[in-house]
């Protein structure tokens, strides 16, 4: 990998964790989008992202 690479040992370990707190009452209807599915794709699109510009820069 791209660490690796550098002469670098590499521990993979988990991090960034985060916590959704609950709303109070919500008044959304029920086919209104949530918050909580939003974060998440955002989250995994710029995992996506990561990846395609690594593979671009020849690092992956």
């Amino acid at each position: 990998g791209l660490f690796t690479a550098q002469g670098l040992e590499v521990v993979p370990a988990p991090t960034d964790y985060q916590r959704l707190v609950a709303p109070e009452a919500a008044t959304l209807p029920p086919w209104a989008p949530e918050v909580g599915n939003l974060q998440r794709s955002t989250r995994a699109l710029h995992e996506w992202a990561g990846y395609w510009v690594y593979r671009q820069r020849g690092w992956l």
